[in-house]
């Protein structure tokens, strides 16, 4: 039997899907938001995953805003110039500007191909810590276009390992 268990919910014509994964500790949450469009008819779908982690959320602030926290775990490398953060993979990079960054609880960026093409669209790690059993309860909210979902959703959940395996968590 698949590890995983798999809840789909639709509602009316406009769809809201909920997924809920499950594995061991690993749990993620995904759902369908809302929808963006621009004049060029690109659309992108807003989704957002949660991870359970056993972190101290001063250890995740760290790894998810500095260039050397996210070079451990996001990218190949991280460099920064002024509010452009640049995105090192496998000998390719993106660039992305910081919009919002809330110490201890988020950070939020925008693809600048995004930017220049005129579509709203962010990415955003925000994370709180339950008061009940003192985890962190990490969030990522991303945009993809109709067939792009399922590939960035495995994007970070293989990132979102990543980092896990490095804080131990």
């Amino acid at each position: 039997m698949n590890p995983y268990s798999l809840l789909i919910e639709d509602r009316s014509r406009k769809t809201k899907n909920q997924y809920l994964i499950q594995k061991n500790t690993y749990i993620a949450t995904f759902q369908e938001k809302n929808t963006i469009r621009h004049n060029t008819m690109t659309v992108k779908d807003k989704y957002e995953i949660e991870f359970l982690l056993k972190t101290s959320a001063k250890v995740l602030d760290g790894m998810i805003s500095t260039p050397s926290g996210l070079s451990e775990w996001f990218a190949d490398d991280v460099n920064i110039k002024d509010d452009i953060y640049t995105f090192f993979w496998d000998g390719s990079e993106e660039e992305a500007r910081l919009l919002t960054r809330k110490p201890n609880s988020k950070i939020k960026f925008q693809w600048i191909e995004d930017e220049e093409e005129g579509i709203d669209s962010y990415f955003e790690i925000r994370y709180e810590v339950d008061p009940m059993t003192k985890a962190v309860i990490l969030t990522v909210t991303f945009f993809a276009e109709s067939g792009e979902q399922e590939e960035i959703q495995r994007f970070w959940e293989n990132q979102i390992g990543e980092l896990k395996r490095t804080l131990g968590a």
